[in-house]
């Protein structure tokens, strides 16, 4: 019998924020961001996904920098590894960055995100800077204490690439929108998990999303930054750790 192939540590986060007031009526209820997968990408094309991946060597470099992260106290040095790679992604994907500054020890606001993301985001997809860098070089430190670990999936043994990952809960922070990269994500909201239960697993977007002051800064923005880059394939059928329960297919960028 073949040996079963080792699993790929990786993280997701759903970043959760209530719910915004549209056309003058407000939606009492919790939201979380999601991306639209590229349709040219062989895994889980048109679904919508959160934003996450693998843990990679980077992520392993910020582990041993207990100056390049706040909130870690009586972690191991694998799971902070987790809650790295959750925050990096998200900052790949999506823009969205928890971390504080490390003079104030105040979270970094919407628009700082916004211009660390406008310098180093594209160049941190295409490879050419590391995150570390761009967290000591902006005098930064990511915020893992603002992650909830909330489930622990592993790919079954037989599959032909497995995954152990960690989906943590996140508080998205202020003012924070969030914005698809364009490439490994064509789209991307905020909608609530009433609205995701109600439609096809496959990406539909709701309708009140045409009006989400998140989506259309999104789309402002997405249209300025838009550059190619490589995809990455992702995983397949996962399996719940803690409950023994066989779950429908997902990869590191969970599906809700």
């Amino acid at each position: 019998m073949a040996e079963a192939s080792a699993s790929r540590p990786a993280s997701t986060i759903l970043l959760l924020r209530d719910g915004v007031t549209v056309d003058g009526k407000s939606r009492d209820e919790i939201e979380v961001f999601m991306m639209v997968r590229h349709h040219q990408i062989e895994f889980n094309s048109g679904a919508l996904v959160f934003p996450g991946g693998s843990v990679d060597a980077g992520d392993q470099e910020i582990v041993k920098r207990s100056d390049l992260y706040s909130g870690g106290e009586g972690l191991s040095e694998a799971d902070r590894g987790f809650r790295i790679a959750a925050i990096r992604e998200t900052f790949e994907e999506s823009g969205i960055l928890l971390a504080r500054s490390k003079d104030s020890d105040t979270p970094v606001d919407a628009r700082r995100a916004g211009e660390i993301a406008d310098a180093h985001r594209v160049a941190l997809n295409e490879h050419k800077i590391s995150f570390l860098s761009i967290l000591a070089d902006n005098g930064l430190q990511l915020a893992l204490d603002t992650l909830v670990p909330y489930a622990h999936w592993i790919t079954p043994e037989g599959m032909p690439k497995r995954f152990d990952t960690w989906f943590f809960l996140a508080a998205a922070p202020p003012d924070q929108l969030g914005a698809h990269d364009g490439r490994e994500s064509t789209d991307s909201i905020w909608v609530s998990p009433r609205e995701r239960r109600e439609r096809p697993l496959q990406a539909a977007v709701p309708d009140h999303a045409q009006s989400d002051p998140a989506r259309q800064a999104g789309q402002r923005e997405r249209r300025a930054r838009a550059r190619p880059r490589h995809v990455r394939r992702d995983g397949d059928a996962c399996h719940d750790q803690d409950r023994n329960r066989p779950s429908a297919p997902h990869s590191p960028r969970g599906r809700l």
